[in-house]
C-alpha cells in the first residue's frame, strides 16, 4: 500500500511538472533524435532560453524509481553531474545524497 502511494505521487508530480512547461505556447522545435524532442522558447521573465523535453519512457515505473534513486550513477547517465553519492538513506522513502554538477551559463 505505501508502494502504492509513492508511485502515485512520483506521477502525479511528473504530470504536473508537465503541465507547467506546456502552459508556455511559443515552444519550437530544436532537436529530434531517437524518439526524443527538444524544444526551446524564451522566458519573458528571465529573457533567457527555457528548454522542455519529450519523450517515452517503455518500462516498468519500479525501475523509473530504481533508477532515480540510484543516486551513485547519476554521472553516467547525465552529462552535467560531474560527481553523485549516495550520503545516507533514512528509510525507504528518503534519501540524503551528494551531487555536483556543470554550471552552464557565465555571469
Amino acid at each position: 500500500m505505501k508502494n502504492t502511494i509513492i508511485y502515485q505521487t512520483i506521477t502525479v508530480a511528473f504530470l504536473l511538472l508537465g503541465q507547467l512547461t506546456y502552459a508556455q505556447n511559443n515552444w519550437k522545435q530544436v532537436k529530434s533524435k531517437d524518439g526524443i524532442t527538444v524544444y526551446q522558447s524564451e522566458n519573458s521573465a528571465t529573457k533567457k532560453m527555457d528548454s522542455k523535453v519529450d519523450f517515452t519512457i517503455n518500462r516498468a515505473l519500479e525501475d523509473l524509481i530504481e533508477c532515480i534513486t540510484n543516486f551513485d550513477n547519476y554521472k553516467k547517465w547525465n552529462s552535467n553531474c560531474t560527481q553523485s553519492k549516495l550520503l545516507k538513506k533514512t528509510d525507504n522513502n528518503n534519501w540524503i545524497y551528494y551531487s555536483v554538477f556543470l554550471r552552464h551559463y557565465s555571469r
